[in-house]
């Protein structure tokens, strides 16, 4: 999949349910490059690689399954009598469900309901 971003920068995705794949991510920009540890939705730590190749390993401890950190900021949220997270906007969510729209038209996706 190939997105174009308003700011002019491009990402590369791919994915597959019928072949192993790397299960990372990489970042590259014009001093070097992030790697995102495997699996990508649950990393160890992420790696930085310069340009010169030097590189140095940013541990990410994670703690329980993932959904922790969301109930925590619910119940965050709820206790402020808040509606909304300023760690993820309302408009954030709708534009992170606008690339995953795109990408099920990609691939001709159409749930029952649509």
């Amino acid at each position: 999949y190939l997105f174009k971003h308003a700011d002019g920068a491009l990402s590369v995705m791919h994915s597959s349910l019928q072949a192993q794949t790397a299960q990372e991510v990489v970042i590259a920009g014009t001093e070097g490059r992030l790697r995102i540890e495997r699996p990508c939705w649950r990393p160890q730590a992420v790696v930085l690689t310069r340009n010169d190749e030097s590189t140095e390993r940013f541990p990410l401890p994670f703690e329980g399954n993932g959904f922790n950190y969301e109930a925590a900021e619910v119940m965050r949220l709820l206790r402020e009598g808040k509606k909304e997270s300023e760690i993820m906007p309302l408009d954030e969510s709708l534009a992170i469900m606008e690339t995953l729209d795109a990408i099920r038209a990609q691939w001709g996706l159409r749930y029952p309901m649509e």
